[in-house]
């Protein structure tokens, strides 16, 4: 379960800290391969709504499977459904980056556009950019990047971590991030 209050270990801190500090030191991956944060975040606010079973949250998955396609990266399709209480016609989009070593964290992206915190656009941008870095320098754990469909009250977030609950070696980072005047970021960390 993602939980605020949950206390990290002083080891696994200082991994996420290093990785943290790492990925802000790799440099971009020039324009021509791919889109620019700017046109990542204007497809994102495009394809309009993204609630539960939207067309545009279905927009969004099919657009987030060819970006990882165009990385050459495996994707997974994961129903929300099949991990939560309540009945869900949405999913999960995770997106998987091989790291150089064991362990893994996963950063959590809300696919909804529903946030008090935003429209979510800004933080499915910032993963698709943060994807390139990590493609040109590998991160020393596995890096999961998951985007959670009906998400307005933690329904997809709740199943991610339902989907994740057997794994041993994993952190889950929940990521809020708003381009709104403050540029806050939120950070829901919780792990398993």
């Amino acid at each position: 379960m993602l939980d605020h209050s949950m206390r990290i270990s002083p080891g696994l801190r200082l991994v996420l800290s290093v990785f943290l500090l790492g990925t802000i030191s790799v440099p971009p991956t020039p324009a021509e391969e791919g889109r620019s944060l700017e046109e990542s975040l204007a497809a994102v606010r495009g394809m309009g709504v993204r609630r539960e079973n939207s067309p545009g949250e279905r927009a969004l998955f099919t657009f987030l499977a060819s970006e990882a396609g165009r990385r050459s990266l495996r994707y997974t399709s994961i129903p929300i459904a099949e991990y939560s209480e309540r009945h869900s016609f949405s999913r999960i989009v995770e997106v998987r980056i091989p790291g150089t070593g064991e362990g893994t964290l996963a950063l959590v992206f809300p696919a909804t556009d529903a946030g008090e915190w935003g429209d979510g656009a800004a933080g499915i941008a910032a993963a698709l950019d943060l994807m390139d870095r990590l493609i040109e320098s590998p991160p020393p754990l596995e890096i999961r990047f998951a985007f959670p469909g009906a998400d307005e009250e933690f329904e997809g977030s709740r199943a991610y971590a339902a989907y994740c609950s057997d794994e041993s070696s994993l952190a889950v980072l929940r990521m809020e991030i708003s381009d709104g005047p403050t540029g806050s970021v939120n950070l829901l960390i919780g792990g398993t």
